[in-house]
């Protein structure tokens, strides 16, 4: 990330970090939204597709956030405003990169979890798998273990 110090007329985020930013937010929001309707779809096929949405769209936000990552590392940035304070400038620097860990770790705890539970993941979209790469799908039991660990440490039930 690359403050302003000479360019003193930039105030404002470059237009590709802005529109993914605006990206990620419709994208969880929509992860949220599928997962609360889920329970509410009038069939188990229509909840199946609910699922194989929610899911698909967590990996988007995964994707889109590794965008993100690469793209801050050549991007430039406004300056931080003169009066503020040192803290608040930490304490925004490290908040930021804590919901990047969660917006990279998140979809891949729902993958422990959909492996967890012996289920393999499906693409909304069909997509041919390669019998070397489903191999690892089939090791659910370790998945189950990692997952229970997770589950346990962070209280989640």
């Amino acid at each position: 990330m690359l403050r302003t110090h000479e360019d003193f007329e930039l105030r404002a985020f470059d237009p590709v970090i802005r529109s993914l930013h605006w990206l990620t937010l419709f994208l969880v929001a929509t992860v949220f939204v599928l997962a609360f309707v889920i329970d509410f779809a009038p069939t188990k096929e229509g909840a199946v597709t609910l699922t194989q949405l929610h899911r698909s769209f967590g990996m988007t936000v995964w994707v889109v956030t590794l965008g993100r990552v690469v793209w801050r590392q050549f991007s430039r940035f406004p300056n931080w405003p003169s009066d503020m304070p040192q803290a608040m400038r930490f304490a925004v620097h490290w908040s930021e990169y804590a919901l990047y860990a969660l917006l990279l770790v998140q979809p891949i705890l729902g993958i422990l979890h959909t492996n967890a539970h012996s289920e393999r993941p499906k693409a909304v979209v069909p997509v041919r798998f390669d019998p070397h790469l489903e191999a690892p799908l089939a090791a659910a039991d370790g998945m189950r273990i990692i997952y229970s660990a997770a589950r346990t440490m962070t209280l989640v039930r």
